[in-house]
């Protein structure tokens, strides 16, 4: 890909190719590399936090009414809620994000 991108030309241009580094000019056509590793691990972070989250209500609602089965009545609903996430998502052509769905 490296290769062909440098033989191409846009407007008889060079496309100029960052791999680590933010472009320091915004009147030239470039590509910046960032794979996705990046979004994987940021990802990763927010669905950990999810279920350390989810652990703690758990955790607290047990706490609260002194019992282990109560605290799964009341976080049950918790994925029933896609039904109204996907939908609206579709409907405002939003992307579904892990911010999203948390929200």
């Amino acid at each position: 890909m490296n290769r062909a991108l440098d033989t191409m030309r846009i407007a008889g241009a060079r496309v100029a190719r960052y791999n680590a580094v933010q472009p320091d000019r915004l009147d030239e056509t470039a590509v910046k590399w960032t794979g996705s590793g990046r979004s994987r691990s940021r990802y990763s972070a927010i669905s950990a936090g999810l279920r350390v989250v989810l652990v703690l209500i758990y955790v607290l609602v047990v706490g609260w009414f002194q019992s282990f089965s109560v605290p799964l009545v009341i976080m049950a609903p918790i994925p029933l809620t896609l039904i109204g996430i996907l939908p609206g998502h579709a409907l405002t052509g939003a992307f579904f994000t892990a911010t999203s769905m948390i929200g």
